[in-house]
């Protein structure tokens, strides 16, 4: 069950350690805060990754944030998070009715089902209905001999209890062709080289530049990066169409920035003139 819209978002993979003053100045840069609703959860291990709830002022920028953050890299950050919206007393409310098994209208995962896998663990038993192949996999999480079968990112059902998260789901859906783009071995279509980009330039900057004129390809956006972190000035978008291609490059191209500088955006192959 996904929350609606709201403005209180849930962030996940955040550094080990990072407080609530740090997460305060990553995140209000990409919407208005409200005063003292920040919640820095640590990791349950030394090393572990943390994770924050930041409530903000309106729908409109918690729903930016979580369309243009979620497996991206916030500015100030050097590994992509993953944004949601957080669960609402509603939300909160029927989960805890499912887990439970004594909710109206729940099915119990108990095995009976027709060719459904079984769990011999209690919790996985006490858990709603499920499909089948995500009904074995986390059978075999849970230690049961789980029949169910899914093969994505890692995440194995039969026992194994293999779960990869959302980077193991993202992988296994490149690897099994199923996004769009992910098929196209040649990286140079519909790619456009963009050069004059400020040393603060992440991947996450290039995507809310890029997105507006088109769909980009998965990983499709690559700021070069020096050892320190800072970009080395040029960088790659890889679009899904050339249409995209040409209104980018026709409309940003030559943009003059703050100091001077002027914005180079060509179509890939056509780097060598500038």
């Amino acid at each position: 069950m996904e929350a609606p819209p709201n403005t209180n978002i849930y962030v996940a993979d955040l550094p080990p350690g990072i407080d609530a003053s740090t997460v305060q100045t990553i995140f209000s840069e990409y919407g208005t805060i409200v005063s003292g609703q920040i919640k820095v959860m640590a990791g349950n291990a030394p090393g572990r990754k943390s994770a924050a709830m930041i409530r903000f002022s309106t729908i409109e920028e918690a729903k930016w944030i979580k369309d243009n953050l979620d497996g991206n890299i916030p500015q100030g950050l050097t590994e992509a998070v993953i944004v949601k919206y957080a669960d609402t007393p509603e939300i909160k409310a029927a989960k805890a009715m499912g887990m439970a098994g004594g909710g109206k209208g729940w099915q119990p995962m108990n095995g009976g089902g027709k060719g459904y896998g079984k769990s011999k663990s209690p919790a996985a038993r006490s858990m709603p209905y499920m499909a089948p192949a995500m009904m074995g996999a986390m059978a075999g999480c849970m230690g049961g001999p789980g029949k169910g079968k899914m093969n994505v990112g890692g995440m194995k059902g039969g026992g194994k209890g293999q779960w990869g998260g959302i980077k193991g789901l993202f992988t296994g859906l490149l690897e099994a062709k199923a996004l769009p783009g992910a098929a196209d071995s040649d990286n140079d279509r519909n790619a456009l080289y963009v050069s004059g980009l400020p040393s603060d330039t992440q991947d996450v900057d290039l995507y809310r530049i890029f997105a507006p004129f088109g769909a980009i390809a998965p990983k499709g956006v690559k700021a070069m990066q020096n050892p320190d972190g800072s970009c080395q000035g040029w960088g790659f978008v890889n679009y899904l169409d050339a249409v995209s291609v040409t209104s980018a490059s026709d409309m940003l191209n030559g943009t003059q920035q703050a100091d001077g500088r002027e914005l180079i955006v060509k179509p890939k192959d056509a780097k060598k003139m500038v």
